[in-house]
């Protein structure tokens, strides 16, 4: 079982514990934490608080969340000065303390990857970035497998909830044709596909039974030329962009821009 926390959701140990009594055992959870923006200066004191509050020794994963640091002034965009050597020593500290089973970071782009691969002296274990058939980030995928970073896909369905034409793969011809094709569910091909490219998709759902559908699509098998097909959809949709949106305090940062 995947258990996905963090620290900005104010996640408690009441969820742990919850997720505890769904498997037999506590080796049967995978669970990942992040660090947020506020805490680069202090990683393990992060770490440390985030462990307590969910009752854990330890997490199986420990991400950096952005590579951007916390905002002291939103008008005039200043940060903190914390560079992100420094954050990923602190990183690989708490890792050698035993606070985490392994580190990575989140919504890392390639160029800020090429200078951690010059200073780290662990490797990110996995890049957890949007990765669906509607922004695929082959060449960024492509080169994170290169060096040994595993590709961790969010929003793999890209907006499954929408309706809206051109915001969510689910109901992109190309995908509702495949699921005639393979007798499958839409989701259950977008998941095939991204696992079949090499990513760690992880879907979040509520329903048990779609919970189930996502986890079956493990068995679906897309040939060569559906992967492909799903990979050159030739659309470039952004469901999480710091540059766009109102969900982060430090305002509009092009994260993703060249």
């Amino acid at each position: 079982l995947f258990f996905f926390s963090s620290r900005r959701r104010h996640t408690r140990s009441s969820l742990v514990s919850w997720a505890r009594r769904c498997v037999q055992e506590t080796e049967d959870l995978f669970i990942v934490n992040k660090l947020w923006n506020d805490a680069h200066d202090n990683v393990e004191q992060a770490i440390s608080e985030s462990l307590k509050k969910m009752k854990l020794d330890y997490f199986d994963l420990y991400l950096v969340h952005w590579p951007v640091n916390e905002c002291l002034d939103q008008e005039k965009l200043l940060f903190k000065k914390v560079p992100l050597y420094k954050t990923w020593k602190g990183m690989e500290d708490v890792y050698k303390k035993g606070l985490t089973k392994s580190i990575g970071v989140s919504n890392f782009n390639c160029q800020i990857l090429l200078d951690m691969m010059t200073y780290a002296e662990i490797i990110p274990a996995v890049n957890q970035i949007e990765l669906h058939p509607y922004l695929p980030q082959i060449n960024l995928v492509n080169y994170c497998k290169k060096v040994g970073i595993q590709p961790m896909a969010f929003a793999p369905l890209s907006a499954p909830g929408s309706t809206k034409p051109g915001t969510s793969a689910i109901i992109d011809p190309v995908v509702t044709e495949l699921a005639k094709k393979y007798s499958k569910s839409p989701a259950q091909i977008i998941l095939a596909w991204g696992l079949a490219r090499g990513h760690v998709v992880v879907p979040a759902s509520s329903s048990i039974e779609r919970i189930k559908e996502n986890l079956s699509a493990t068995s679906v098998v897309l040939n060569e030329e559906d992967i492909a097909a799903l990979s050159n959809l030739k659309k470039t949709l952004r469901i999480y962009d710091p540059a766009i949106g109102t969900f982060h305090p430090w305002g509009h940062i092009p994260v993703f821009e060249q």
